[in-house]
């Protein structure tokens, strides 16, 4: 093929094989392999070709670019002359060997991005230098060279370090594009979460002139090139972030003599807010959309200034726990239908209880006539959050839930278990009972079955709940839950379909409730335990005998857990993790008087192919 080689190349690269990348790897290794047998004529060839340089459609093209194309061929011919001296003089002036042009090809793994320094180097720089660099980076579009994000992100680490250092000079900081604003911004809110002092006036004063600045407010400060888009909302929801952290709580907080200027970040910040187009496209809950959102963000803000504030009002002030101008600023992102307000109202209602009572009680009345869209925000945000904490709160929502649950709401949707986590508390606390119409009878009468079974998921999810509560309060919530779990097993005693199948197979797992067997709570499980075990609640029943084997007067005791485990419908394939249990509960059987249905229920698992009782059958044989 070395004529055809030849012909194909001829003396000028007419096919441009040499100038098209996805050749080269294969024409080095042909050059490399084969430079010893080159005659006087094809090397003149090569030198020409490599003369021309590269020869596809791109111009303008960086000189750089021109002796890395060059230096590539020089390499595969590096022990023949004329190319050897070229190699050696570029490799020099281009810092790279043949091996670079070897292993390009291979598969590297890189985690995050590239910075031209680390973050080290750039701690023992100054910032005019550091600043100065940004402002003269310009990145290769080769992916393993330094990127603007490797270098925002490592100064985002260096200022986390030493962040004092930072702040006394931050003001040199003023121009830089939104990516190192924002990871500035990130890097003291991390420096101020792990207890590192800084200067904090100095800091605010930055933030507040840089977001004022008409640069800022037009785009001027955005990179094409810096991986990710960063825009003011970037900068704006990191500022958030970082007055959040130094607002929080008064343990790590910044001096009360610079809320001012904080409240003037607000005022500047708070009117740029934008309402969302859909947030249905976000594919995102409410509350984790408004965490993520630049809106989300700078309301939280706004709520933790406030409440900075006015948990440090001195009595003698006579001033309003929250100051008029700071609520009009709240109002205005209801008017512009920013989603994150009625959301906070929700899930921060007790906060806003704080602040301003009459406030908030007048807009949880106003919601109840809002359009889904809002109110559908506002209940997602208070479902987040903790039930009403009396009953006068409780009346005060009560419209809501009921309109939740007539609607039927996707209330599952909710974060850890929403609306049904309300319900369940108001039953504990008494403010609901099964005797009366309210919000739990309603919840059961409108047959939603799978939000029936959220309901019991949760019940009996709440052992912590019952270790909390002393002696007599012990007895009063056995009684609830004994009157819950027998009003459901009547409701859904004849259950049909595989949904009702799945109600009445999980209030087995309120076994976990009871204190010691006897007829009455067997009864109850009997009822549950027979369906087949096609949704694995055998193993919660199992793990709850073994338990309960230990409580009361053992033959007694022996009786009902051998009625319960011999009605247990184990399905033909089961986890062996509950073989040990089972191999317990039978020897339990055995021992206290209740062979003959030990015996019975060694045959039956025998026979659906289960040996392993078979020993312990054959022990107890005689």
């Amino acid at each position: 093929c070395k004529k055809l080689f030849w012909e194909i190349v001829k003396d000028n690269d007419l096919m441009h094989i040499f100038s098209e990348h996805s050749f080269s790897k294969d024409l080095y290794e042909l050059l490399n392999k084969n430079q010893m047998l080159l005659i006087k004529e094809e090397i003149e060839t090569l030198q020409k070709i490599i003369d021309i340089g590269p020869q596809d459609e791109k111009e303008d093209r960086d000189p750089k670019h021109l002796d890395y194309w060059k230096l590539r061929w020089y390499s595969a011919l590096r022990n023949i002359s004329p190319f050897k001296d070229n190699y050696e003089k570029l490799s020099l002036s281009q810092n790279l060997t043949n091996e670079h042009y070897e292993n390009l090809g291979e598969v590297i793994v890189r985690s995050g991005s590239v910075s031209p320094f680390s973050v080290e180097e750039l701690l023992q720089k100054g910032n005019e230098e550091i600043v100065k660099f940004i402002h003269s980076f310009k990145p290769k579009d080769r992916w393993e060279d330094p990127t603007i994000d490797g270098l925002s992100n490592a100064l985002s680490s260096a200022v986390q370090n030493e962040p004092q250092n930072f702040s006394e000079e931050i003001e040199l900081y003023k121009d830089v594009p939104y990516i190192y604003a924002y990871h500035i911004s990130n890097g003291f809110r991390e420096a101020w979460k792990n207890k590192k002092s800084f200067n904090w006036e100095n800091v605010l004063n930055f933030y507040k002139s840089y977001i004022s600045d008409e640069k800022f407010s037009s785009g001027q400060l955005r990179l094409e090139n810096d991986g990710w888009g960063a825009t003011p909302d970037w900068v704006i929801g990191s500022v958030g972030n970082l007055l959040t952290e130094g607002m929080q709580s008064d343990s790590n907080a910044f001096d009360l003599s610079l809320l001012p200027i904080a409240k003037d970040i607000l005022k500047i910040i708070v009117p740029k807010l934008k309402p969302v187009d859909d947030f249905k496209q976000t594919n995102m809950d409410y509350p984790t959309y408004s965490l993520n959102s630049t809106a989300g963000k700078t309301l939280r803000t706004l709520l933790d200034y406030s409440l900075r504030r006015a948990r440090n009002l001195k009595a003698e002030d006579n001033l309003p726990k929250w100051e008029q101008e700071i609520k009009d600023l709240f109002e205005e992102t209801f008017e512009k239908g920013i989603i994150d307000g009625f959301i906070l109202t929700g899930w921060y209602f007790q906060q806003f209880y704080f602040l301003d009572k009459d406030w908030i009680t007048n807009k949880v009345k106003e919601y109840y006539k809002l359009e889904d869209k809002e109110w559908l925000a506002f209940l997602s945000g208070f479902a987040f959050s903790n039930p009403p904490f009396n009953k006068e709160i409780f009346q005060l929502f009560y419209p809501h839930y009921e309109r939740a649950i007539k609607n039927d709401v996707s209330i599952k949707g909710f974060y850890d278990h929403g609306i049904i986590r309300h319900i369940v508390a108001f039953y504990f606390w008494g403010f609901e009972d099964l005797e009366k119409e309210g919000l739990f009878s309603m919840l059961i009468n409108k047959g939603n079955h799978t939000n029936i079974l959220e309901l019991i998921n949760f019940v009996w999810r709440q052992q912590g709940y019952l270790r909390s509560l002393n002696r007599g309060e012990v007895k009063n919530f056995e009684t609830i839950i004994f009157n819950l779990w027998n009003f459901l097993a009547s409701r859904y005693e004849n259950a049909k379909g595989e949904e009702e199948q799945k109600v009445l197979a999980g209030l087995s797992n309120l076994v976990v409730f009871v204190p010691e067997l006897n007829d009455a709570y067997t009864n109850l499980v009997l009822k549950s335990s027979g369906i087949t075990d096609k949704h694995f609640h055998s193993h919660y029943l199992i793990e709850n005998l073994i338990k309960l084997k230990d409580r009361g007067e053992s033959n007694e005791t022996a009786k009902h857990v051998g009625v319960i485990l011999n009605s247990i419908q184990f399905a033909p394939y089961f986890s062996s993790i509950d073989n040990k249990h089972i191999i317990d509960l039978v020897v339990f059987l055995y021992e206290n008087r209740q062979k003959q249905i030990a015996d019975e229920f060694c045959n039956k698992m025998a026979k659906q192919g289960h040996e392993f009782l078979i020993e312990i059958h054959n022990k107890y044989k005689e």
